[in-house]
């Protein structure tokens, strides 16, 4: 099965498959080119009676690392060129802006909180801006 879509070039998606429009898994992650398309052919298409597919935009997510020094490196991953708010909660309650990325072509950016030392439990989380 080959699988095209059209959409704003350069934009990662997540490309999901379905045999009974219930329960979807991600198969691959695909990158529209200049163009704004892709192709993607299914090497399991034919193990399943009936396959469906759609593309969803792929969602940011957040790796923690912390350094010798008690700063936290937050890297963030999600769509290129799309600007995300870095938050931070002591309490997952209160959530404060502490700082705002605009994600490279690669769609990552490594944001350091040079404060996390100050705190004895924090959290962080990501929200487009």
């Amino acid at each position: 099965m080959l699988v095209t879509a059209t959409g704003p070039p350069n934009r990662t998606y997540d490309l999901l498959a379905s045999s009974d429009l219930q329960s979807w898994t991600v198969i691959s992650v695909v990158s529209l080119d200049a163009s704004g398309q892709f192709a993607f052919t299914d090497p399991d298409a034919a193990n399943y009676p009936a396959r469906f597919y759609r593309v969803r935009e792929t969602q940011p997510s957040v790796q923690l690392q912390l350094t010798a020094a008690g700063q936290a490196v937050v890297a963030v991953n999600g769509q290129n060129g799309v600007t995300y708010d870095v938050q931070a909660s002591s309490d997952l309650a209160s959530w404060t802006v502490i700082g705002t990325v605009t994600l490279d072509a690669s769609g990552t950016y490594s944001f350091v909180d040079v404060n996390a030392a100050n705190y004895p439990v924090r959290f962080y989380r990501t929200e487009q801006e």
